[in-house]
């Protein structure tokens, strides 16, 4: 089976395209979100491994281009989910994982709120510049990516490995990596 990326087309999160550059040969890549929704189920079911990134909420993944309507949301979407290997890239989608799975049930990886935009800065209060978040969002997607290729490709279980990979994403003078950083999860490792 094929890996699946669902990452809605909008600039604030294009940054995360290099996430998934090195499984891109064996994944079907979904950008555009003008689709019905039955499309995006029937997708994330003909498909083992599923990457879910964007904008989201504690209620699921948001389409940008639809009044924030969910994309992927906490109705039809956790129990489809359930048996997949998963991860999840989007604002407090370590509240959606919380609420709808148990441990062994849990994404390879997700996250808390992750800042990626000077607006988000302020509003936590955070005092940094440009280049802060313009380097965050580099070094996040680097790590993603490697962390992704480790474990889709490589299938590895590894989780020193992979929290190695996490410790990585590090710079003690950038306040934005400094918050992020600890809003990184690792769920299970479900390859042998």
């Amino acid at each position: 089976m094929r890996n699946l990326v669902i990452h809605p087309k909008d600039l604030t999160t294009d940054y995360l395209e290099y996430s998934y550059k090195q499984i891109a040969h064996n994944t079907k890549i979904i950008r555009d979100m003008t689709l019905p929704r039955e499309e995006y189920m029937n997708e994330i079911s003909n498909s083992e491994k599923i990457i879910l990134m964007g904008h989201g909420t504690s209620f699921g993944l948001l389409n940008p281009n639809s009044n924030q309507e969910l994309l992927i949301d906490s109705i039809d979407f956790p129990q489809i989910l359930r048996k997949k290997n998963k991860v999840f890239i989007w604002c407090n989608s370590d509240l959606y994982v919380n609420r709808f799975y148990v441990d062994h049930e849990k994404p390879i990886l997700y996250t808390g709120m992750i800042i990626s935009e000077k607006k988000e800065a302020e509003f936590y209060q955070i005092n940094c510049e440009d280049s802060d978040i313009l380097e965050s969002n580099q070094k996040f997607s680097e790590m993603i990516n490697h962390i992704l290729f480790e474990v889709f490709e490589n299938k590895t279980n590894n989780k020193v490995l992979l929290k190695k990979i996490i410790n990585k994403y590090s710079d003690l003078k950038n306040p934005i990596i400094k918050f992020n950083k600890e809003k990184i999860f690792l769920g299970v490792c479900p390859f042998v």
